[in-house]
């Protein structure tokens, strides 16, 4: 079997290593370089965007790391081998590690999100000889926490981004990255830290969206989960269905079936948090979705996910996000960049 996938691969025809940005176009990428970002480094998330592209954009490499490719606005195409696929708005692709991919529009504009993880064996379940669909409800789950990072971040605001009038022919797309976004992409010392409420908001974000893609990504390949793993998805789920709880340290180890000392451990390793922090930030979600995409009040909110008053719950808001509720609903509108 291990051959004959070698065999396949070596059959597959490579892109030229080059990319092409038309003026005009922009990028926002989250600083992954924030020491609160760990907690989706520490488990190879490695980049993680959103671009807006004109007529003309065209991205080809070798793909040396997994990709999750969703367009929020127009549409475009995804080549993986011979296979190509066109990415409408709401869909959302993975492409595997290890086989030479192209990107390109198909509209005059298309608004994308990117994720890239690393060939590591912590995603060696999503090896595959070939691109896939992957449900389309999963990209409008994985939009919010990427937008709530750009946003709570200083380095998460737009870059004009183009292909060098001297090189017409296309860049390098390494390079082409870390010429552009190392201070947002690598560790370096010139990343401005947020304030105090922005980096407690960018970090709930980042943790939304490790849980996200964790649920999503680990179920799609032949390995199986960790037990921690399943045991604690089971667990979060079961909270994020019924968020009002109650949701204390105990009842949390009684619903996941193990002692309040081994939960503690185990959402430690896997989240990097205590379950309290994690119930809040799974509230927090919630709530953040109820007021981006409901008009139901402050206080139906803060009952629905489980705080005692609309004052404890906009207090504990404004602490965890950096902002209130009703400027939080403001400003997360459709009409909302990025």
């Amino acid at each position: 079997m291990h051959t004959n996938s070698c065999h396949a691969r070596s059959m597959i025809t490579p892109f030229p290593h080059k990319v092409r940005v038309p003026a005009g176009s922009r990028d926002w990428f989250a600083s992954l370089a924030d020491p609160r970002a760990r907690l989706l480094t520490e488990v190879d998330i490695r980049v993680v965007g959103i671009s807006e592209v004109l007529a003309g954009f065209d991205w080809s490499g070798p793909g040396a790391n997994h990709l999750l490719l969703g367009s929020a606005g127009g549409s475009g195409f995804l080549e993986v081998g011979e296979e190509r696929l066109t990415i409408e708005e709401g869909d959302l692709a993975l492409a595997p590690a290890g086989l030479p991919r192209r990107y390109g529009t198909r509209d005059p504009s298309w608004k994308f999100l990117t994720i890239r993880l690393g060939a590591s064996d912590r995603w060696s379940s999503l090896v595959s000889l070939q691109a896939r669909r992957l449900p389309a409800y999963w990209l409008a789950r994985l939009l919010p926490p990427v937008q709530g990072m750009l946003a709570e971040h200083p380095l998460g605001g737009a870059l004009p981004s183009h292909t060098l009038k001297s090189q017409p022919e296309g860049e390098d797309p390494a390079r082409y990255l870390l010429s552009r976004y190392a201070n947002r992409l690598v560790e370096t010392e010139a990343v401005p830290m947020p304030s105090s409420a922005q980096a407690d908001a960018f970090e709930l974000y980042a943790g939304i969206l490790r849980h996200r893609v964790e649920s999503m990504l680990l179920r799609q390949g032949n390995r199986s989960p960790s037990n921690e793993f399943i045991t604690l998805t089971r667990l979060w789920s079961r909270v994020t269905d019924r968020p009002r709880g109650p949701w204390d340290t105990e009842t949390l180890a009684s619903a996941a079936g193990v002692s309040r000392t081994s939960l503690y451990r185990i959402v430690k390793r896997q989240h990097g948090t205590s379950p309290a922090r994690m119930v809040e930030r799974l509230r927090m979600d919630q709530a953040s979705r109820l007021l981006s995409e409901s008009d139901y009040s402050i206080a139906v909110i803060s009952d629905q996910v489980g705080y005692a008053s609309a004052f404890s719950f906009s207090t504990a808001f404004k602490r965890i996000m950096g902002t209130s509720p009703s400027r939080f609903r403001q400003r997360s509108r459709p009409n909302r960049t990025p």
